[in-house]
């Protein structure tokens, strides 16, 4: 088959020269020569081939240097016409255009744009105030069939900073109250205060009636009592280096903090002690005479904790003496629980530690003293330190859930109606 001949035209039209070149196209596969082919042609391919006129015009191929030189030639040309040269005249009259001179805001004294701003604010204003009183409507509306109720709006609340510094209640019990930063603290690795040692004891008591069990069977005392920061001064000596005076009134503050009539139902008291920012607790079991120190920092401060407990125990010891019928022949004794968890950081965990440890201890008692339980009372004071996180969010939702908020103006009118009506 013969090879078909082509032309390729390239033009330059600033030189007005016009370069034709010719170049062949071999449709044949290129080990087959001229000869080859016309071995195998029939007489159809004869009878073509004396119709076609062929020219006779040298082969160029389209790889020769004539046919490259003129490609890159037209492709300068175009190359130029399409770029636009940089004239410096027209930046000179842009620049001349524009003002360098300093100005001054006329729009900061503008009375439309001070009128404009006064209304944003009285906006924003006005939606913080309506957003206030939808909670305290929320927060009457959980009280107003006397059951005890979960919030869920505290938990945003007190993550929020407005509501910090604010004081919330429980839901069940207005004397018990602590701020939005207090409950806050207990995802903030932060020591836990006296305020939020009373709300955990009254969410004890809550969940305690709600599970029909008789809440005077646990007694708390106050964490004031026996805490080294804001607490008693008589309360950190021993009661034999303490005047008469001072250990009366120590002893009837722990009186006039009881709770239930019946002193033949009291039968665990736990009690907290915060020794340098660190908390830890003895239980006191009436039954045994005995009482149970849980610390998660003996280890590294084992003398100085225990010493605290001892001086604790001695005071609690001269109450009991005083109120309880029973006549004790033998001197209460004290047991260091060795197997419980300790803090392994550096983190201050003594009130998450002594929260879980309490929780613990009565949801194992608080039925038959733990008689029908399947498990030992000492394999449910410990737990491994992979469960610390989880313990630390179900603690903070536990306590955010029972507590609302509501303004100190709107707390101090339900009071004077509840006084009007007594």
């Amino acid at each position: 088959m013969n090879n078909p001949l082509s032309f390729l035209t390239i033009t330059n039209e600033e030189e007005h020269n016009v370069n034709e070149i010719q170049y062949c196209q071999q449709m044949s596969s290129p080990s087959h020569s001229l000869l080859s082919s016309d071995e195998y042609q029939t007489p159809k391919d004869d009878k073509i081939k004396c119709t076609r006129s062929v020219f006779g015009v040298p082969n160029v191929i389209i790889s020769s240097p004539e046919f490259w030189a003129a490609v890159a030639e037209s492709a300068d040309v175009i190359e130029r016409k399409s770029c636009k040269t940089f004239c410096t005249e027209e930046l000179s009259g842009v620049v001349r255009c524009i003002d360098f001179s300093p100005t001054t805001n006329s729009t900061s004294n503008s009375p439309y744009v001070s009128s404009m701003i006064k209304r944003i604010k009285d906006r924003n204003a006005e939606k913080l105030e309506n957003k206030k009183l939808k909670v305290v409507e929320e927060a009457i509306k959980m009280k107003d069939d006397g059951k005890p109720k979960k919030n869920q709006t505290t938990k945003q609340l007190v993550m929020d900073s407005k509501y910090r510094s604010l004081f919330f209640f429980l839901i069940m019990d207005d004397s018990v109250f602590c701020s939005g930063g207090d409950v806050v603290d207990i995802i903030h690795h932060q020591i836990y205060t006296n305020l939020l040692v009373n709300v955990f004891f009254g969410v004890l008591r809550v969940e305690l009636v709600e599970k029909f069990v008789l809440i005077d069977k646990f007694q708390f005392i106050e964490p004031d009592l026996f805490s080294d920061d804001e607490g008693h001064e008589p309360t950190q000596s021993v009661p034999e280096l303490v005047s008469n005076v001072e250990v009366d009134n120590v002893l009837r503050l722990i009186t006039r903090n009881r709770r239930g009539i019946d002193k033949r139902n009291w039968k665990y008291f736990i009690i907290p002690i915060r020794t340098v920012n660190h908390w830890h607790f003895l239980v006191w079991s009436r039954v045994h005479n005995t009482y149970t120190h849980y610390d998660s920092n003996h280890i590294q401060r084992e003398s100085l904790n225990l010493g605290a407990a001892k001086r604790a125990m001695k005071w609690m010891t001269m109450w009991f003496r005083q109120n309880f019928i029973t006549v004790f022949h033998d001197e209460p004794t004290l047991i260091q629980f060795k197997n419980y968890p300790q803090e392994t950081n550096s983190k201050m965990d003594g009130g998450l530690f002594m929260f879980h440890g309490i929780s613990s201890f009565v949801d194992y008692m608080h039925i038959e003293d733990g008689i029908f339980n399947n498990c030992t009372l000492d394999s449910k004071m410990t737990w491994k330190k992979s469960e610390v996180p989880r313990i630390r969010n179900n603690m903070f939702r536990r306590l955010a859930e029972r507590l609302e908020f509501t303004p100190w103006h709107t707390k101090l009118a339900n009071y004077k109606e509840q006084e009007k009506l007594s």
